[in-house]
């Protein structure tokens, strides 16, 4: 117990306070059973004591030492999880860093590769119903080109695309996917696709997944509408019925709704 100065006033203070304490726990010593004495004893640390001899004060300073000693060992532990648990903290700040950086940059890829796949999207096409027999799919298309619309139409690459879960031998021939080298080649052979009116082999675009996706519902719609006796067709991802526009929004066939024109000076009287 320190003290504010070796003063005689201040010693006398401090054994005072040591007197105090002391009887104070002789009183509670006194009303232990032997049990008690052992188990308190045991947990401290110091050798076992009767329980009807006196308390010393040289074992009530070895209590208050090995109290004192559990004390800084239960401090050391709390300051050493405490460290423990900044770490992990810092450790996890670090991490969710880490993961938000690479999914800024994933992400940023992703809609460079979105670009580069809509631009090349922008300039292909989808053969169906056109059978290459043994032939390879460049030298299909060329034929099909020149034979059926009189066309040489330069291209960078043809292939058969396999839908994903089908069987690679199937009746009808796979589709056919052509890239051209410029837009401008797919709308000169789109100009000619009427003449495909009344054959097997059809012309489409090249739609990512979530286009064929739209696209499969409304064609299920325009089933529906034609069996109706109503006039319906579809036009990428938009189904006409009667006049009325219809598209995809959250997975449902909604209606566009047009905007009502804006009335003139003449009609507002201005």
């Amino acid at each position: 117990f320190p003290s504010c100065c070796e003063c005689e006033r201040c010693s006398v203070f401090v054994l005072a306070y040591l007197q105090s304490q002391v009887q104070g726990i002789c009183c509670s010593y006194n009303n232990m059973d032997l049990t008690d004495v052992k188990t308190m004893c045991e947990s401290l640390g110091i050798p076992a004591v009767d329980s009807d001899a006196p308390l010393s004060a040289s074992l009530f300073l070895a209590v208050m030492s090995r109290i004192n000693i559990n004390n800084n060992n239960t401090l050391m532990k709390v300051e050493e999880l405490e460290t423990r648990v900044n770490i992990l903290e810092g450790f996890k700040g670090s991490y969710d860093e880490y993961t938000d950086s690479v999914d800024f940059r994933m992400e940023k890829m992703q809609k460079r590769l979105d670009i580069l796949e809509t631009d090349i999207r922008k300039k292909s096409i989808v053969i169906g119903g056109l059978s290459c027999g043994g032939r390879s799919c460049s030298e299909t298309v060329n034929k099909f080109f020149m034979e059926t619309f009189k066309l040489q139409l330069p291209f960078e690459k043809a292939f058969p695309l396999q839908p994903a879960g089908k069987r690679k031998h199937q009746s009808h021939p796979p589709l056919i996917k052509v890239t051209f080298r410029d837009p401008e080649s797919k709308s000169m052979l789109y100009k000619c696709t009427h003449k495909l009116r009344d054959s097997d082999i059809y012309i489409r675009d090249d739609f990512t997944p979530e286009e064929r996706e739209k696209r499969k519902l409304l064609s299920m719609e325009m089933k529906k509408a034609k069996d109706a006796g109503k006039d319906a067709k579809l036009k990428g991802t938009t189904l006409i019925i009667s006049g009325t526009r219809y598209i995809i929004q959250n997975g449902k066939i909604r209606p566009i709704r047009s905007k009502a024109p804006t009335p003139s000076k003449m009609d507002t009287g201005e």
